[in-house]
């Protein structure tokens, strides 16, 4: 039985399934044969305990929200945990939010044969459509072909979650750091923990309940006296400004 990074087994049965539900990309269909829903059922049962189980979404709470149409007011308010955040979710815009594709391991391998797929942007007509925009189209093609099958959504616990372009450039540039990481420290021999000094530390010291008691001198500041409100304005006399006089002016002196 194959194993994954984490040496999890039951690996290759996802894989299987997530062959099987990539390969739905390609049918114009809009409806899943009988055929196809008891080869998904199947592959589904076949799958270990540990993939069955219901997916983990990520948490939405925020303490604090400084931005947008549910930001908190300057004042603390009271709300009660999980309910604000689902409000934000379903009112605040038209989409659901989002998951990671790493929730799960079925989701992250259906993702991981997408990304094989599609390498490079795609040119269609007149636009040019990303490489993201492709893997997130086959996604939700194949997500809406298995919520749109009751006999699937009712005899299996499948999960496929909402997933956007964001959290897929997150996941795709984690998961190729990770294996850098991964690839570096092969062969490595790392120290399992910190050493221990031989040493005993000594004691903590302890704080006194009491201020310490000084016997010293207490030194006594000399201020200068407050003459506050006792200064007196001085008035300054003001020379009267000089004055002319019209007549005594000479008269011009005209030459002809």
């Amino acid at each position: 039985m194959a194993v994954d990074e984490h040496c999890i087994p039951g690996m290759d049965r996802v894989d299987a399934l997530a062959e099987c539900l990539v390969e739905l990309r390609t049918q114009t269909s809009l409806t899943l044969t009988n055929q196809q829903v008891a080869t998904i059922v199947g592959l589904w049962q076949n799958l270990d305990k540990f993939d069955k189980d219901r997916v983990v979404y990520a948490a939405r709470h925020q303490d604090r929200l400084l931005t947008g149409r549910f930001r908190s007011p300057k004042k603390k308010a009271v709300f009660t945990p999980g309910v604000d955040s689902t409000k934000r979710c379903v009112l605040g815009s038209s989409g659901s939010p989002a998951q990671w594709p790493n929730c799960c391991r079925l989701v992250e391998m259906i993702f991981i044969r997408l990304c094989n797929i599609h390498r490079s942007p795609k040119k269609q007509r007149t636009e040019c459509l990303s490489r993201w925009d492709l893997i997130l189209r086959d996604y939700r093609k194949i997500r809406q072909l298995i919520l749109n099958n009751g006999t699937v959504m009712s005899d299996t616990t499948l999960q496929l979650v909402e997933v956007n372009q964001r959290t897929l450039t997150t996941w795709h540039n984690n998961r190729l750091k990770g294996q850098e990481v991964s690839l570096l420290l092969q062969g490595l021999d790392l120290p399992e923990a910190r050493p221990v000094a031989l040493d005993v530390l000594p004691p903590a010291r302890v704080q006194p309940v009491v201020p310490p008691q000084y016997s010293h001198q207490l030194h006594t500041y000399q201020m200068p006296p407050d003459t506050a409100g006792q200064a007196k304005t001085k008035f300054r006399k003001i020379a009267p400004s000089a004055t002319y006089v019209s007549g005594a002016l000479p008269s011009p002196i005209f030459h002809h």
